[in-house]
């Protein structure tokens, strides 16, 4: 048994219709991922679990248990296996993946009338901020589900699955030329090995910077935030789950006069743009140039999604994930869930791409509440 489950505490896991869940009634919940045979299923959760045991709570009727047998960390969430009984068959519906989950702990269990409501203070973050180190502007990327993957693209994007992520900032404009000279010029960095001869160029202060992912995670760590993982850059690009079928950063149809790629220079000499371009083509967060202009870093190993049988000799942890496509790709590299290899950083032998940051919501983050 992991040490992690050393208390005894039993907390109850209800399971709740979506109204009630988008409300924020509950304080601490997950999300059903699958449901597999023998009674294991696969839990979500924005927050570590703090026991192995729980009850199970459908429309206030304690109807079984679960036991969780073990747990890992994925990006910013926590991904449980567990294994759960039913006291009586006909319940067996209320099982299902999508569904969403709360949890009590047992002296709440044990006190409350479950015939009244209980409410918590919903918790709103402010929509914008201003990075108080690199001073670059972040929008909020709210807490909720999303569609990650396809079943319709490339043999490395599938299965599609409905995922759920915590609310995170994320820097609305790729990391500029002149971004990565106020790092360089306030610690005592190296510059990126795209400046020729090692010297910042003005004239394409606006223009992204291409960097390795050594140099992106360094210019990450100074500024107070990171790299985002492959499925906080997706739903940033793709929207909450009600755009699962957007193809592109924006509603409809491949534009291109709404990103800068191949299809945009119609057989011209194709170049970067300033990142501030194009922000007709932002995505439902107000991100821009998360399609072409340059790829972009993520911390993510390029490893198959979880239930993806591909053989593919790049599977491993050799090589992190870069998305978005660059201003010589096509269409099909734009695409909010194509995935492309970013060199060997383990090696120090990274290719050099763009990059955007992001970080968790704080505490300051809040609005407050009268």
């Amino acid at each position: 048994m992991n040490r992690f489950f050393v208390s005894a505490t039993i907390i109850a896991i209800s399971l709740i219709n979506s109204n009630l869940y988008s409300s924020g009634e509950y304080a601490i919940y997950g999300t059903i991922e699958s449901v597999r045979k023998d009674g294991i299923i696969t839990v979500l959760f924005q927050k570590k679990p703090t026991s192995n045991k729980y009850f199970i709570m459908h429309e206030n009727e304690r109807i079984g248990e679960l036991n969780i047998e073990h747990i890992n960390s994925r990006g910013s969430l926590f991904v449980a296996i567990a294994k759960y009984t039913l006291n009586r068959e006909k319940f067996a519906s209320t099982i299902s993946a999508g569904m969403d989950i709360a949890l009590f702990e047992s002296n709440f269990f044990g006190t409350r009338d479950f015939t009244r409501p209980y409410f918590t203070e919903t918790i709103r973050y402010k929509e914008r901020v201003i990075s108080h180190i690199d001073n670059r502007e972040m929008l909020l990327i709210e807490e909720g589900h999303f569609h990650f993957g396809s079943n319709a693209g490339s043999n490395d994007e599938s299965p599609q699955r409905r995922l759920f992520l915590g609310a995170f900032y994320m820097d609305k404009y790729e990391v500029s030329n002149a971004d990565y000279y106020n790092f360089v010029n306030s610690t005592s960095a190296s510059p990126p090995l795209s400046w020729e001869n090692g010297i910042y160029n003005s004239a394409d202060g606006d223009l992204p910077v291409l960097a390795t992912y050594h140099e992106a995670t360094a210019y990450a760590k100074w500024a107070g935030k990171r790299l985002p993982t492959e499925e906080e850059w997706e739903k940033a690009a793709r929207g909450p789950a009600e755009s699962r079928a957007r193809t592109f950063p924006w509603t409809g149809a491949f534009n291109s006069n709404l990103a800068n790629s191949l299809e945009r220079w119609r057989g011209g000499q194709s170049k970067l743009m300033p990142v501030q371009s194009l922000e007709e083509g932002k995505s439902h967060y107000g991100i821009v140039n998360l399609a072409g202009n340059v790829a972009e870093w993520t911390s993510s190993w390029y490893l198959p999604y979880e239930g993806n049988l591909t053989r593919n000799n790049n599977f491993g942890k050799r090589f992190k994930v870069v998305r978005g496509g660059s201003f010589y790709n096509n269409r099909d590299m734009l695409r909010v869930t194509s995935r492309t290899l970013g060199g060997y950083p383990n090696l120090h032998q990274d290719n050099k791409f763009g990059f955007r940051c992001v970080r968790d919501v704080m505490l300051l983050d809040e609005v407050p509440q009268y």
